[in-house]
């Protein structure tokens, strides 16, 4: 599928998992896959105007850019192949910080969580005592942090430093998948709003 939907405000998402990816492949995979449908699909295709990463405690880092995504089924064994791939590679000897392509608009590197959102603006993140989604106007490019299944003490101390936000997404979910559809059918409203 291409890429056909773009909006006007460039979506930067990051999902922090407290857990390595080999760990949750063998025990949680949907949480992996429904991220990466949730953020870069819509019913008619794959977006265009998405870029997600996902960090895992190894610490590795996967990122899809969807402006260069030539294909994406919506099927968990065919979104988790990705990752599997991913760990089949040697990356132990691969330079921190050195980011390596995987397929088209698919990469990987090696990088600490805080090195990733180090000099970040613009950044927001879950939070069930932030604000509430509605009452948030995000600007054009922004970065929003989903912490699952929390963030550490450490770095939410970051997210202070950097003037992070703190956004309420919803009361009932908090897997990541879910908050992911949340916030993308608010800011597809917030774009046609923009558009009027």
């Amino acid at each position: 599928m291409k890429g056909i939907y773009r909006g006007l405000t460039i979506r930067f998402f990051i999902v922090k998992f407290n857990d390595t990816l080999s760990g949750l492949i063998n025990r949680f995979p949907y949480l992996i896959s429904s991220s990466v449908y949730s953020a870069l699909l819509v019913s008619h295709g794959i977006r265009s105007d998405v870029k997600l990463v996902l960090h895992f405690n190894d610490p590795l880092c996967i990122t899809f850019n969807s402006d260069r995504l030539r294909n994406l089924r919506p099927d968990m064994q065919s979104t988790i192949g990705f990752f599997r791939k991913v760990l089949s590679m040697n990356l132990k000897y691969g330079r921190s910080g050195a980011e390596s392509t995987l397929t088209t608009g698919i990469s990987y590197s090696r990088i600490d969580f805080p090195s990733l959102i180090k000099g970040s603006s613009n950044l927001f993140f879950n939070d069930d005592k932030g604000m509430w989604i509605d009452e948030v106007h995000f600007p054009k490019n922004f970065k929003f942090i989903i912490f699952y299944p929390f963030a550490d003490p450490s770095i939410l101390q970051l997210l202070v430093k950097l003037s992070a936000k703190p956004i309420k997404v919803a009361s009932k979910y908090k897997l990541p998948g879910a908050l992911l559809t949340i916030l993308s059918n608010y800011l597809d409203k917030q774009e046609v709003k923009r558009n009027d």
